[in-house]
């Protein structure tokens, strides 16, 4: 494959060297610092969920403590979200090949992983887009004709979603009359998951209607041979926790996964397993009292079967690990793929747009439906509150809940196994991860967001 920084006239000449090119996105985007595990961790430990134990080796305490800075932190997601886009930017930027059908795919799967890029980009770095507060501190956008002397400033959160929104809907017009089997693959269903997440993270006028729009198009006309929800506990609970590939991996509620094989995985060191599960190689990372409680409130609940045993008695109260990664499958150590995108997302997303938008008993009654899904006893009425309690339950360990509190503008409130930054405001600078101070330091036009 063309090396990233290769001339753009030496890297693409024919639609083979663009595919090469795209798996390089796919690679890049595979990578631990970003989408390959920092997402799935960083969205819990910069939440109420979990904390590092104090039987740990190192990772990650300074995000359990909320303790970084531009200086000192967890955190390389900025560059390898970056490196995303910069490879994408190769795809979508070229101008030599003939549009085909197979170019203009390979254009759009580069859409979607730029986009969800900028996505999560916007959604750390800046403030939320309905705070009403510095606003203009978004992240820059890379132009896609890449320039290395580019001293690039920040641009608006308003228009950084609008460059999103429209890579995404270009990206569903691309691919229009495909599918795709193959779940490590972007797809026009995974657009459309993307859009319904994007909008009721805006929440601009109109736009929960438009994240329900997209969340039914998941639903209603998704290729029901390729994506379909999960509708027995069984299966379920085999999807996270089984030891068969064939069980866990390139399943139908998945919608996007980054694919890990014996030969091409993140390994010991940086696959979520090695964090999450009782036997990885770190085992640090714990779920705190409250939340398991939360789950056990109904042992029918098909969530409890994902609860693992108590951890360290350094721990005080002891946490649990969670279940949901799995170290060793028949395939081996590490290589369980790794899910971004679930269709069970779409309904979760529905629920929530609707209560957003004043449609209440359409709200609850969805809710219901998949309360009873998951084996629980159904609600007889309906707050953000229960409906960010069902996300907790359903993506914890996927990293989801730090971007749910942010975007309803809730606090972070650390009940237990917490020293320092227990109880975070929800307009606290602690929730809008700084700007790297070396990427300050190189480039003049960048501002670092106000407090950091």
């Amino acid at each position: 494959m063309p090396e990233i920084g290769s001339p753009l006239e030496e890297a693409i000449n024919t639609e083979n060297d663009m595919r090469l090119v795209l798996n390089g996105v796919y690679n890049q985007m595979s990578a631990s610092t970003g989408f390959g595990a920092a997402v799935s961790i960083f969205g819990d430990l910069l939440s109420d969920n979990a904390f590092v134990s104090t039987a740990n080796d190192g990772y990650f305490l300074n995000t359990s403590r909320m303790s970084y800075s531009p200086e000192i932190s967890d955190f390389s997601m900025y560059d390898s979200f970056y490196n995303v886009i910069q490879q994408a930017n190769m795809v979508i930027g070229d101008k030599k090949l003939k549009e085909s059908q197979t170019v203009l795919r390979y254009k759009a799967e580069a859409k979607i992983a730029r986009a969800m890029s900028y996505f999560y980009l916007v959604s750390f770095y800046s403030p939320d887009p309905k705070s009403g507060t510095n606003q203009e501190f978004g992240v820059p956008i890379q132009p896609e004709d890449y320039n290395p002397d580019n001293k690039l400033s920040r641009s608006s959160v308003n228009d950084i979603y609008n460059y999103i929104i429209s890579d995404l809907e270009n990206a569903i017009a691309g691919l229009s009359g495909t599918t795709g089997t193959k779940r490590s693959v972007l797809t026009p269903t995974a657009a459309k998951l993307l859009l319904s997440r994007v909008y009721l993270t805006r929440g601009a006028a109109g736009d929960y209607q438009k994240a329900v729009s997209y969340a039914n198009e998941v639903i209603n006309n998704s290729p029901s041979d390729v994506f379909a929800p999960i509708t027995d506990k069984t299966t379920y609970t085999n999807y996270f926790i089984s030891t068969s590939s064939a069980n866990i991996d390139d399943q139908k509620e998945t919608i996007f996964e980054i694919e890990q094989t014996p030969v091409f995985n993140n390994g010991g060191n940086a696959h979520p397993s090695s964090f999450y599960a009782s036997n990885g190689a770190h085992k640090s990372i714990l779920f705190r009292r409250s939340f398991i409680n939360l789950i056990n409130t109904n042992t029918n609940d098909w969530r409890v079967a994902l609860i693992g045993t108590l951890g360290s008695n350094q721990d005080t109260p002891q946490g649990y690990f969670g279940k949901k990664w799995v170290r060793g499958t028949n395939e081996g150590n590490y290589v369980s793929n790794i899910r971004l995108l679930r269709f069970s997302e779409a309904y979760l997303n529905r629920i929530e747009a609707l209560f957003k938008s004043g449609q209440t008993s359409a709200a609850l009654s969805y809710l219901n439906q998949f309360e009873q899904s998951r084996g629980e006893n159904i609600s007889s009425n309906i707050t953000i509150e229960k409906i960010l309690d069902e996300r907790r339950k359903e993506f914890f360990a996927e990293g989801h809940r730090y971007f749910d509190l942010k975007r309803n503008g809730f606090s972070v409130i650390k009940d237990s196994n917490c020293s320092t930054n227990c109880n975070v405001a929800a307009s606290d600078r602690l929730l809008v991860i700084p700007i790297p101070y070396y990427e300050i330091n190189i480039n003049p036009n960048i501002t670092q967001y106000p407090g950091w």
